[in-house]
């Protein structure tokens, strides 16, 4: 009797995307210190999305539910930004639970899950810069 092979999860952060374990621990760490730029800040909100669209195709509503609150954490910042990022203790506890889930989370899961969340994502970011150009008349 042949036996079903179970995808296997795959520890992503350590072994297909080591580069964005290390992005998104120094993004944290640039919050945490307050040197934070908005390519640490686009990290954070490409975490949230990605962990979003995984959690959404699991139906994962715990992990949704640290999206959302993520969401609302991440709106906060943005709006305070003027030439820094200034965030509470409870913003920042918020990414910091955003970083610990959403490692938690993609270490629990298939490659497959991942790529395909990553690439939705590309495709949506692209698609929202080419209505943006399109909104401005430059394209």
């Amino acid at each position: 009797m042949a036996s079903k092979r179970k995808p296997r999860p795959c520890l992503l952060f350590d072994e297909l995307v080591p580069d964005a374990q290390i992005a998104l621990l120094t993004a944290l760490n640039a919050f945490r210190e307050g040197w934070a730029t908005p390519t640490h800040f686009d990290v954070m909100l490409d975490t949230r999305d990605l962990l979003l669209l995984g959690a959404s195709a699991k139906k994962d509503e715990s992990v949704m539910a640290v999206c959302k609150a993520a969401n609302i954490a991440l709106a906060n910042i943005q709006d305070s930004y003027t030439d820094t990022f200034t965030l509470d203790q409870d913003e920042l506890g918020v990414l910091a639970m955003l970083v610990d889930v959403s490692t938690d989370f993609w270490n629990r899961q298939t490659g497959s899950l991942y790529r395909a969340a990553y690439t939705a994502l590309q495709e949506w970011r692209r698609d929202q810069s080419e209505n943006l150009r399109n909104s401005r008349g430059t394209h």
